[in-house]
């Protein structure tokens, strides 16, 4: 898969870098850009991280790529807060799957046809 930038520009505040758009990707159904980047959205304090995906496949809608950003002022190398920290990322990844409220229009039933009308 080779992703046109244009598409991976999302509105999380910072773009995709373009070298890691040039490379092509075999056998890749999914790419997940990981980031602990310091945004506007990590300035409250209950906000750990967000994720979301940001291109859909043509054919079935699809996530195709999607990221996660990790809020650094909520990371912590503390031993007890690596289960918090654990659970924060499987959540997050699960919104950059397509589990979340932007695509549940997309889902299809269990013989590939749309629950919605496109």
């Amino acid at each position: 898969m080779l992703y046109p930038e244009r598409k991976l520009d999302g509105n999380w505040g910072y773009r995709i870098a373009v070298n890691w758009m040039s490379r092509r990707t075999a056998d890749a159904d999914f790419i997940l850009y990981v980031t602990a980047i310091s945004t506007k959205r990590c300035d409250s304090v209950d906000t750990l991280a967000y994720a979301a995906h940001c291109q859909q496949e043509a054919l079935l809608d699809r996530p195709v790529a999607g990221y996660v950003n990790l809020c650094p002022s909520a990371l912590s190398t503390h031993r007890h807060d690596r289960e918090i920290l654990f659970s924060t990322v499987k959540h997050e990844i699960l919104h950059a799957l397509g589990f979340s409220v932007g695509l549940y229009a997309f889902f299809r039933d269990e013989n590939g046809k749309p629950r919605t009308k496109r």
